[in-house]
């Protein structure tokens, strides 16, 4: 009975080894024979790459462990993650990006690589009149409320650029009897001439500096946007403007001098109310 039990158990160990073991063994076989097969073996920056296997679960069933190698310019790789993935992990597609060349491309999935598949990387005609047509459009936006709000300012009389461009600043003027004699008058008691205080408009450099800032950041935000929406109109890659935000930010020191200038008016301000002096 003793020795019966033992096989028994012997039995229930190996059958259990076998059953772990084996698919494992047979998953690597199958993973190590796999052959992959473009749907087509032409295409174009931009389109949809489609590549198939003569196994099933080839590929990992989240698409992002999968990506494709290709050959950029100067023989730089370019990965491209998959975007999609069958439900049997045959079959994946991949976006080709920009600038892709022709020759063998890697595919690995979850970083191991299964095979290499050749590839000619074919410049397609496309509409490059509708992608730049959709890259232009804002900046038409931007020029339109430009035209706009030079019309708005343009019917309003009371507006100039040169009033906005300039500041209220305090100024001192002696105090005089009124016309014909105009003589300065003085403080009976300390004997000093009276100046009163009145606000007058002066050319503001700080403001014109602001001013001209703001269409060079705008132009500079134009010139970038431009390109990047073509590029995304004519092959779908977003293109990485990660490094932009900081750029950007790093224009701000160009109104610098308006706020300081504010601030230094307010304190001024604050220090020496309006009034007659004597």
């Amino acid at each position: 009975m003793k020795n019966t039990g033992r096989k028994m158990v012997k039995q229930v160990i190996v059958l259990t080894l076998w059953m772990v073991l084996v698919p494992a063994t047979a998953g690597v076989c199958a993973s190590s024979t796999s052959v992959l097969t473009p749907l087509v073996n032409r295409v174009a920056p931009g389109d949809q790459l489609v590549i198939s296997s003569n196994q099933d679960n080839t590929f990992d069933s989240l698409a992002g462990n999968n990506e494709v190698v290709f050959l950029g310019p100067k023989g730089i790789p370019r990965p491209q993650k998959a975007q999609a993935v069958s439900r049997d992990g045959r079959t994946i597609t991949v976006l080709v990006p920009a600038q892709a060349q022709s020759g063998e491309v890697a595919v690995k999935t979850r970083g191991a690589e299964i095979d290499k598949v050749n590839l000619t990387i074919s410049d397609k005609p496309r509409e490059y009149r509708v992608c730049l047509f959709l890259a232009l459009i804002p900046a038409a936006f931007f020029l339109l409320v430009l035209i706009w709000l030079a019309l708005c300012l343009k019917f309003d009389s009371a507006w100039k650029l040169s009033g906005a461009l300039s500041e209220q600043i305090e100024q001192k003027f002696l105090l005089r009897e009124p016309q014909p004699d105009g003589q300065v008058i003085y403080n009976y008691k300390t004997g000093e001439a009276i100046h009163e205080i009145k606000p007058i408009m002066v050319n503001s450099s700080s403001r014109l500096i602001a001013f001209i800032g703001l269409f060079v950041i705008a132009a500079e935000i134009m010139g970038v946007l431009i390109p990047a929406i073509y590029r995304y109109a004519c092959t779908g890659e977003i293109p990485d403007l990660s490094n932009f935000s900081t750029f950007i930010l790093a224009q701000t020191p160009i109104f610098a001098p308006y706020v300081v200038n504010k601030f230094t008016k307010k304190q001024e301000t604050q220090e020496k109310p309006p009034g007659k002096q004597g």
